[in-house]
C-alpha cells in the first residue's frame, strides 16, 4: 500500500499521434508510447470535445458573444478537485462540470488511476 503524501499537481503531457477518439481509420496515426504511473497517480485522456464545449447560458451568451469555452483550466481544476475518488466519481465530476457547457463534438474521455 502506499502511504505517499498526495500532491495536487496536474502534468499535462504532449503526446504524438491519436490515443483516443472518434474516427473511421486511423492507420498511420498510432505510435507506441509508454507512461510510467506512480501509486497514487491518476491519468485522463480525453478528446478535444471537453475542452472546447461552448457555455451554452443565455447572459454569458449576451456578454462574450458564446464564447466561453470549458476549456483547459476548467477541465485541470476539475480533475485536480476529484483525482483521489474512484474513476467512475471522477467521469461523473467532469460531466456534471460540463452541464451548462454544449458540445458540436465527441466527448471521449479514459481515466486510468494507479492505486494500491
Amino acid at each position: 500500500m502506499y502511504t505517499g503524501q498526495i500532491q495536487k499537481k496536474i502534468e499535462k503531457i504532449a503526446t504524438d499521434g491519436i490515443w483516443i477518439g472518434i474516427l473511421d481509420d486511423i492507420e498511420g496515426m498510432m505510435k507506441d508510447d509508454s507512461l510510467f504511473l506512480n501509486h497514487g497517480d491518476t491519468m485522463l485522456l480525453y478528446t478535444d470535445g471537453i475542452t472546447e464545449s461552448v457555455r451554452n447560458d443565455k447572459e454569458m451568451e449576451k456578454r462574450s458573444k458564446g464564447k466561453d469555452r470549458y476549456g483547459d483550466e476548467r477541465l485541470k481544476k476539475t480533475l485536480c478537485d476529484s483525482a483521489q475518488k474512484p474513476v467512475n466519481e471522477i467521469v461523473d465530476d467532469v460531466i456534471e462540470s460540463m452541464n451548462n457547457y454544449t458540445w458540436s463534438d465527441d466527448v471521449t474521455m479514459v481515466v486510468v488511476k494507479r492505486v494500491g
